[in-house]
């Protein structure tokens, strides 16, 4: 018993170390069997049959909801416990004659729902009636939670979004995993809380005097998403961080309802390369930007010329001082914003604009400039880029988009395509690294690839398989998608072919191509 509660102090006093850090940190914090007290289900303990539960909190204006949406976002369902009760009190809902049954019929709205001011009247003048309303609407809820279970069985992890996750009774021995969602700064919240319509200090003390305090939220937490940043790009890395956490500790599981593919290791086919890798044309195929569609060494020639003048115009001390797009101040003042805030550190724009901050701040110059900085060099980024499309890229786009292949961009770049209406219209949709959390090889941005994927394609069966992933950057692209059990294809243009990456393609039944034309890709493309 001792050890236990030692073994309590020491994981608490590490998630107060990470927690109180420079930067929005994730505490990634997985409690060993037993120490949750409180929890009778944990983990550890997970039939591999099933999907791991995931229960996400969050008290009020803490970040919680964008949390759900970045999981939604790579893929995991997720179960909202507050748009159930709104489905439960909508016209026709299950709750609709319940409820009204005890509180009478001034509680039905002129739509035949409940009214929810109404509602909410009634238990203003009688507080003690809320138990009543809850023993009523808890059960349909966790019957519209039991139908969500169970038609996402095979899931991999399903997210339960409850925002009184530890204040209803046994809700979290639902759960194998707790995240709590908290800025770790209750100014902060009430602020945010403060500044929501209809918001009053009164109001808002009287919803947290029904909620549990953060700081114990966090103590019984198995994650901490730290969402203090005014930046959403810490807390997408950090929830990636738990999804990452989660795949190494169930490869097997997470390649087979994640990935679609039977098992952690690829099996190989007699060639070397996955079995039936290119029996079929993919579902859809992926392409980088940077080196794949367009020439990079141009673009930017061409943008650190016309960022210049910016700089000039609108940074005229730093500019005096010999601040230059991309000179060796300004990559030193990038290097500090990632060691220091490494969430953001894929975040090239984020990253921009607070080297530029930095700089701006000691040469005296006005702050409010850097916003029209970063916004001219996201927009000539991408116009720079669209002039210097390699020669086979349009007519591979309109090769694919002949046969009915979805496309998309996957870039760890922050390039818009839309700016380029003629290139945009061949692509079906774009994966960001910034949203996706994590840049390539990570898993992040290769699951929202499945997950758009089997969206776009109305096909949830469509397996990881069903993808081709075209880059030309080893390290990232090529593994990242080999990872992914999708399938790769290596573009490099220049024909300079190590002997070790040739090796890893033979290895891994990756195609080498030194361009996007038909004749190179007919491996990878199979019958097209």
């Amino acid at each position: 018993m001792c050890a236990v509660l030692l073994a309590r102090r020491v994981c608490q006093a590490w998630k107060r170390v990470l927690s109180t850090n420079e930067q929005p940190a994730l505490a990634l914090i997985i409690f060993p069997p037993g120490l949750k007290a409180y929890r009778t289900r944990t983990i550890d303990n997970m039939a591999t049959n099933r999907p791991i539960v995931i229960g996400l909190t969050g008290g009020i204006a803490m970040g919680k909801s964008a949390v759900s949406s970045q999981f939604r976002r790579l893929g995991f369902p997720v179960h909202d416990s507050d748009a159930a009760v709104h489905e439960l009190y909508a016209p026709g809902g299950a709750a609709v004659d319940v409820v009204s049954g005890s509180f009478g019929e001034e509680v039905r709205d002129s739509d035949g729902g409940i009214s929810r001011p109404a509602l909410a009247e009634i238990l203003r003048a009688a507080p003690d009636r809320i138990n009543e309303l809850n023993g009523l609407v808890h059960p349909l809820v966790a019957q519209h939670r039991n139908a969500f279970m169970k038609a996402h069985a095979n899931a991999f992890a399903c997210v339960l979004d409850v925002p009184l996750l530890f204040e209803s009774p046994g809700a979290a021995d639902l759960c194998d995993v707790i995240v709590v969602a908290s800025t770790q700064d209750p100014a902060l919240q009430r602020q945010r809380a403060l500044a929501r319509v209809g918001m009053t200090a009164g109001k808002l003390d009287m919803i947290l005097s029904k909620q549990l305090a953060d700081a114990e939220k966090c103590r019984r937490a198995d994650y901490i998403i730290n969402t203090s940043d005014a930046c959403l790009t810490p807390m997408c890395f950090q929830v990636a961080g738990v999804v990452d956490s989660l795949r190494e500790r169930f490869p097997n599981e997470f390649c087979t309802r994640v990935w679609g593919v039977p098992s952690a290791v690829a099996p190989k086919s007699s060639s070397g390369g996955p079995k039936d890798c290119h029996v079929a044309p993919p579902v859809c195929v992926a392409l980088d930007l940077d080196g794949t569609i367009w020439d990079t060494p141009k673009w930017f020639a061409d943008l650190s010329s016309e960022m210049e003048s910016i700089i000039a115009t609108h940074l005229p001390r730093s500019y005096a001082a010999g601040i230059r797009y991309s000179d060796p101040t300004f990559q030193r003042a990038s290097a500090h914003v990632r060691s220091t805030t490494p969430a953001i550190s894929h975040d090239y724009g984020e990253v921009r604009k607070r080297a530029y901050t930095r700089l701006a701040e000691e040469h005296g110059d006005d702050v409010t400039a850097v916003d029209v900085i970063v916004g001219n060099y996201s927009r000539r980024r991408s116009d720079c880029a669209f002039r210097h499309l390699f020669d086979d890229t349009m007519s591979f786009l309109k090769l694919l988009k002949d046969k009915g292949i979805l496309i998309a961009s996957i870039t760890d770049g922050n390039a818009d395509i839309s700016r380029s209406p003629e290139l945009d219209k061949l692509f079906d949709f774009h994966i960001h690294s910034i949203h996706a959390g994590r840049p390539k090889p990570h898993c992040a941005p290769f699951l929202e690839l499945l997950h758009q994927t089997r969206l776009r394609s109305q096909n949830p069966s469509i397996s990881a398989a069903d993808i081709l992933v075209i880059g030309d950057v080893m390290d990232k692209d090529v593994v990242g998608a080999v990872n992914a059990r999708m399938r790769a294809a290596w573009i490099c243009r220049t024909g300079d072919v190590s002997d070790a990456d040739r090796a890893y393609c033979a290895a891994h039944g990756v195609t080498c191509i030194t361009s996007l034309g038909p004749d190179a890709l007919a491996t990878p493309l199979s019958s097209l």
